[in-house]
C-alpha cells in the first residue's frame, strides 16, 4: 500500500486525477486501515469537489492506524463546510486552535448553535491570530455583542464600518452598543448615518 499511495501522491503533483485515484483506491483495497492513503484519497475527492466520498475517506482514515492534526482539521473542516456542526466540532477540538484556522471555524460552529460565549473565546484567539482579517474582527464584534459585552464589541465594530459594502450592518450593531453605554447621542447619529 505504501508503494500505490507513494505513486499516487506523484500522480496527484502532477494532477494526473485519473492515476492519483486509480493507485490511491489501490492503496486503501490492499490496507483499508492504512490511514495516510484515505486521507491523501480524501484530499483528492475533495479537491474534485466529491465532498461525500471525500468525507467517507476522512472518516475511514480516523479509524485507521495513525491519526494526527491534519487529519482532524481535514475531517473537522470539510463537516463544517457540509453543516455537520456536532462532528466538526469534535475533531476541531482535538487539535491546537491555533493550527490553520481551526479557531475561527470552532468560533463559527459555536455561533451557529448558537453558544455566543465559546464562539467569542474560539474568534478572540482567531483575530489575535490575523488582526487584520474583518471577517474574524466581525465575527468575533457579534459575539461580544451578543453575550453583552459592548465596550468591547464597540471597538471592534468600529473597525468595520467603513466597508458597509461588506458589513453592511456594522454600522446598525455600532449604533446598539454605543445605546447600551449610554452615548445615546452618538448611537442617534450613527443611526441617522
Amino acid at each position: 500500500p505504501e508503494l500505490f499511495n507513494n505513486l499516487g501522491m506523484l500522480h496527484f503533483a502532477n494532477q494526473s486525477w485519473a492515476a492519483a485515484e486509480y493507485c490511491l483506491k489501490q492503496a486503501v483495497q490492499l490496507c483499508p486501515h492504512y490511514s495516510k492513503s484515505q486521507i491523501n484519497l480524501g484530499k483528492l475527492y475533495q479537491l474534485q469537489n466529491k465532498k461525500k466520498e471525500a468525507l467517507q475517506c476522512y472518516q475511514n482514515a480516523l479509524k485507521g492506524d495513525y491519526q494526527d492534526t491534519e487529519y482532524y482539521y481535514l475531517y473537522g473542516s470539510l463537516s463544517f463546510e457540509m453543516g455537520q456542526i456536532d462532528t466538526a466540532i469534535a475533531c476541531l477540538e482535538k487539535i491546537d486552535a491555533n493550527f490553520q484556522d481551526s479557531a475561527f471555524l470552532l468560533g463559527c460552529c459555536y455561533y451557529s448553535r448558537p453558544s455566543y460565549a465559546k464562539a467569542a473565546h474560539y474568534f478572540e484567539i482567531a483575530h489575535k491570530k490575523d488582526p487584520g482579517n474583518k471577517i474574524c474582527t466581525y465575527n468575533y464584534a457579534q459575539s461580544l455583542l451578543n453575550t453583552r459585552k459592548y465596550q468591547e464589541a464597540s471597538g471592534l465594530l468600529e473597525q468595520c464600518i467603513h466597508e458597509p459594502q461588506n458589513y453592511p450592518y456594522a454600522r446598525l450593531h455600532w449604533a446598539k452598543c454605543l445605546y447600551e453605554l449610554g452615548k445615546k447621542e452618538e448611537a442617534k447619529k450613527t443611526l441617522k448615518e
